[in-house]
């Protein structure tokens, strides 16, 4: 299992934040150039517990589709995707893991802080204990998902911040 976080500060007010990241269309695909795609298997296309999706992302010579749902909802403070299929490819191999991103806004003076925690967990067999390894020790997976993350995190902060001050 591999959990990373990464966090950035953020000059708004939790309420800000919650509300930019609720328009779910309006930055995930957007936050990073390794997302390709989202696409909706629900009505509601915001931050609600039971919303349905797909993203599709590539980065580092690995292709990734995450099937899941927002899981938990505690507005302006935490949000829970869990995957309920993905697969991430890398040359001809395909290696299933249960994903889970956690985004949790906290307030800190004047400022809130953001933070993604990812959690990926392989299988519990040889193939996924290799896969694991080959991720870790030959792709460098833990430096993409932290650089993938954090890139996430500054758009986020970019748009916000961008917003309150020509407010």
């Amino acid at each position: 299992m591999l959990e990373l976080q990464a966090q950035v500060a953020i000059q708004s007010s939790l309420r800000m934040i919650w509300e930019y990241m609720n328009n779910v269309e309006g930055w995930w695909v957007l936050s990073s150039s390794d997302h390709v795609s989202l696409e909706f298997f629900s009505q509601e296309h915001s931050l609600q517990k039971g919303m349905r999706a797909m993203l599709k992302e590539q980065f580092g010579g690995i292709r990734g589709e995450s099937r899941g749902m927002i899981a938990q909802v505690i507005p302006e403070k935490e949000v829970v995707w869990e995957s309920e299929k993905a697969v991430y490819s890398h040359l001809f191999f395909h290696i299933p893991v249960k994903q889970t991103v956690i985004w949790i806004m906290e307030e800190n003076g004047k400022e809130a802080v953001l933070s993604m925690k990812v959690r990926l967990i392989f299988s519990n067999t040889a193939w996924g204990r290799v896969s694991e390894w080959y991720f870790v020790h030959v792709l460098r997976g833990k430096q993409l998902v932290s650089d993938h993350s954090l890139k996430e995190l500054l758009y986020i902060k970019k748009a916000i911040e961008g917003v309150d001050k020509s407010s």
